[in-house]
């Protein structure tokens, strides 16, 4: 079926059910831009974080997450192999407070958080996540995504809405980093939407299976949909937009003809894997392709946990070139071990088809996966703020950009 196929018409909106990953269309009037998640949600057209009711009087009754992907700085994200959502709150300048924000769309965050970690009886307080992307701004085509519940099964509390401190332009200030869970309902239903645009409970007719499970037991029944790409294309291993190549580019300059550099790639993977172990050890010697390697920790806390065994290779790489040998990470893994590969560069098709054809498992974190790391998990959102925080954290004589 062809993308044409799969987009529905503005005025068929009224009448239409939801499909995950269908577009949906909106139109030109008069020489207005008609916004299809308005027409379909009763919701007003401005900011990522739309709702119908009150967040401060906490009486919302659908909330519609919308990103437009074209926002360096605050970097929305949607893991669809594991159904985990990222998704930043609306406090996105300097001078404010976290909750002190036009639209209130931090505090429809709390609000929903606090009571998803709570009872039952809380929990059907929860009002329904939308979650939309833009696919194109002409036409105001969005794509849905799914619907959404504020945590993950995995997360504690402080990791499902993190108040994190944020630089731009050398002012701090704090914003919301959230994590929901896409639920596996593929469909929803226009008799659900409609009953929740009249203010009809969560759990009226129409409602999703996997919604009224995690409202009754708190169970997270994510679409899992595993990737069938053996191969990440360049664009997807590498910045694409500016301020990703600048952040790039102030990493390189930093770790240029430095050993250290493997130092930065173990923070770095342990932002990507919290549960890596603080121990760590060393194997091998070559400049900046040293081996670090440690323990993966999995379980609960104390004595219930399994630990398994990592080896990390570090090699920043060459600009405009690939990585294309990774037998010495290969000949390094032992019995039940895996492997980490960081760099700043990206990976050859062939480094790719070897590890999926090889029995041991290596995680390739490329130039990309760097750069939103910090970003997501720093806050790094330019280059000043960049290399202070390189200064700090892994300093060096050399600390002039070049």
């Amino acid at each position: 079926m062809s993308d044409s196929d799969r987009i529905v018409s503005y005025d068929n909106l009224d009448a239409a059910d939801l499909h995950v990953d269908r577009i949906y269309a909106g139109k030109t009037s008069n020489g207005r831009s008609l916004d299809p998640i308005s027409r379909i949600f009763k919701v007003g057209v401005q900011g990522g974080i739309r709702f119908k009711g009150s967040a401060i009087k906490k009486s919302i009754q659908l909330v519609v997450l919308y990103s437009t992907g074209e926002d360096p700085d605050w970097r929305d994200q949607l893991d669809a192999q594991t159904g985990i959502l990222t998704y930043y709150g609306d406090n996105k300048k300097p001078g404010g407070g976290l909750f002190e924000t036009h639209l209130h769309g931090n505090t429809a965050l709390f609000n929903a958080f606090s009571a998803g970690r709570g009872s039952e009886e809380d929990r059907r307080t929860v009002s329904p996540f939308f979650y939309f992307e833009r696919v194109k701004k002409e036409g105001s085509l969005v794509r849905f995504r799914g619907i959404a519940v504020p945590g993950t099964e995995a997360s504690t509390s402080s990791e499902d809405l993190a108040a994190l401190w944020w630089t731009k332009d050398g002012q701090r200030f704090q914003n919301y980093c959230a994590r929901f869970t896409i639920l596996d309902a593929p469909t929803i239903s226009r008799t659900w939407i409609a009953g929740l645009v009249l203010g009809k409970p969560p759990l009226s007719e129409g409602c999703p299976e996997a919604w009224r499970q995690w409202v009754e037991n708190r169970t997270y029944k994510a679409l899992v949909a595993p990737s069938t790409d053996l191969v990440r294309r360049l664009d997807k291993q590498v910045p694409v937009d500016t301020l990703g190549k600048e952040l790039l580019s102030t990493l390189r300059n930093h770790f240029s003809d430095r050993s250290d550099f493997r130092d930065f790639a173990l923070a770095v993977w342990r932002m990507m894997a919290p549960g890596t172990g603080t121990g760590v050890f060393t194997r091998g010697g070559r400049f900046a392709r040293g081996y670090l390697g440690g323990e993966y920790l999995i379980g609960p806390p104390g004595s219930g946990r399994a630990a398994v065994g990592f080896i990390l290779e570090a090699d920043p790489g060459v600009p405009g070139k690939s990585v294309t040998d990774v037998s010495g990470l290969f000949s390094s893994l032992r019995h039940r071990e895996f492997g980490v590969f960081v760099t700043l560069s990206y990976f050859a098709e062939t480094v790719y088809r070897e590890v999926r054809a090889d029995s041991h498992q290596i995680a390739l974190i490329c130039g990309l996966d760097v750069v939103e790391t910090l970003r997501r998990e720093e806050g790094l959102s330019d280059v000043v703020s960049t290399q202070e925080w390189l200064n700090d954290k892994f300093p060096s004589s050399r600390s002039v950009v070049e």
